[in-house]
């Protein structure tokens, strides 16, 4: 083995006071080992804090502002379509404001609705004309 591979006599056996001076002139206690061991987790604690914090400064706050900027777009454009179903609602009860619906009335071929409405109308004491009927048709 080479001189400098071999293992300190101080390392195999326990100490003695020949070996005293052998040993190095600084020595950790266990003491100073476990406060080590401690100053060194607070350390690696906060570096790993402080590289977390970095992340969701970098990564993940833009992502949370995103989704914010989302809803209320969403929420915006939930407000046009409920505006925009009610407007059709509106238009399409005005349109349907001058429609009668007619039921149970026999079907024959080659017949006028217009001509069933009128003759309906007549028979109910309702002067209507030909003219009174915007369009007429069966379902």
């Amino acid at each position: 083995m080479s001189p400098e591979r071999q293992i300190p006599p101080f390392m195999t056996s326990p100490p003695t006071m020949q070996h005293q001076q052998m040993l190095p002139k600084s020595f950790i206690t266990d003491f100073d080992l476990q406060r080590n061991v401690h100053t060194s987790r607070i350390s690696l604690c906060d570096e790993i804090r402080g590289l977390v914090q970095a992340f969701v400064v970098k990564h993940v706050t833009p992502l949370l502002n995103e989704i914010s900027e989302l809803k209320l777009s969403v929420n915006t454009m939930s407000n046009k379509v409920a505006v925009l179903e009610q407007d059709l609602d509106d238009a399409n009860q005005y349109s349907r404001r001058h429609c009668l619906i007619f039921s149970i009335v026999s079907e024959n071929k080659d017949e006028s609705t217009d001509d069933i409405i009128i003759h309906i109308a007549k028979d109910t004491g309702s002067n209507i004309v030909l003219s009174d009927i915007d369009r007429s048709h069966r379902n």
